[in-house]
């Protein structure tokens, strides 16, 4: 099923839905109990409505680009309202924040939303800003829900003439080897990896694509979702934070697995990587290794 488009009423809907819901289990398993008992507390008594504003909404053939904003109306613990104000209207709401097609997308990529507000790349523009700092946990929390919810991103226009810099190529490569983790076709994997690549990692290096293959398809695991943490290119090189979320398919556990990798790219395919990911932890999840590190 195709996710609706980035601010269009269908993902305004869905997005409603993800707000009344709220965080996920498995979002709410990194914090104490009592941190979430205070989130259910404000969002409990919430009043207020946010117009949350893409400033520079790439336009497609249904809609007009410029400065939209997606509009959230809190009543009661719930959202009452949830739609998008298109370029150019007037929008009326107890706060106005304003981010970057960019920072919406690397939201949705994985971004953490607490460095989102913490690092101004969301920024008030209109409302009291000590009222709305009093609840800024349960704001935050309700921008990490908004980033979870699916949604297709276009790809902003360029100007004619200018073409993808190295980098960008690169990275849309990264992106999608990254993606055949979660689709599991492995028939892509000859079009962005090197039948040569080599793959450093764990004491060891292996070379051939096939390392690659069964690293996707390893048993005993489905539905991995991937989450971009951190990624940074120059020139041939592709670095990238992630986590992998998988369904231990015995038990029906989710497990995470993060990891940092480095590649190195060559004529629109992978033909190198160094890195390691957090197999210990991993394994710690299900009860296969103890909790605690052995004395050394």
């Amino acid at each position: 099923m195709t996710a609706p488009g980035f601010f269009t009423s269908e993902w305004a809907a869905a997005v409603r839905g993800a707000l009344t819901a709220g965080p996920s289990e498995q979002a709410r398993a990194g914090k104490l109990q009592r941190y979430w008992d205070s989130f259910e507390k404000v969002k409990g008594k919430y009043a207020s409505s946010w117009a949350l504003e893409c400033r520079d909404l790439p336009g497609v053939p249904s809609r007009p680009g410029g400065a939209a904003a997606l509009v959230v109306v809190w009543a009661d613990g719930a959202v009452t309202a949830c739609q998008i104000a298109a370029p150019g209207t007037p929008v009326d709401a107890t706060y106005t924040l304003g981010m970057d097609y960019q920072d919406w997308k690397a939201l949705h990529e994985g971004y953490d939303a607490q460095r989102t507000v913490m690092y101004r790349k969301l920024l008030l523009t209109d409302g009291d800003l000590l009222e709305f700092f009093k609840s800024i946990y349960f704001f935050v929390e309700s921008l990490a829900v908004i980033g979870g919810v699916p949604a297709e991103y276009p790809e902003p226009a360029r100007p004619d003439g200018v073409p993808k810099s190295v980098e960008e190529l690169n990275t849309e490569i990264i992106k999608r080897y990254l993606r055949v983790f979660e689709t599991r076709d492995v028939g892509e994997l000859k079009e962005i990896v090197a039948d040569d690549v080599i793959a450093h990692g764990a004491g060891r290096g292996v070379q051939g694509r096939h390392w690659v293959e069964n690293s996707v398809l390893a048993p005993g695991l489905s539905a991995c979702r991937v989450r971009v943490d951190d990624l940074f290119a120059a020139r041939d090189r592709v670095t990238v934070s992630f986590t992998m979320t998988y369904t231990h398919e015995r038990t029906g556990q989710d497990v995470a697995m993060t990891g940092t990798k480095s590649y190195k790219l060559r004529d629109g395919k992978i033909v190198e990587f160094w890195g390691e990911t957090d197999v210990y932890g991993f394994l710690r999840q299900l009860g296969l290794v103890p909790g605690e590190f052995p004395a050394v």
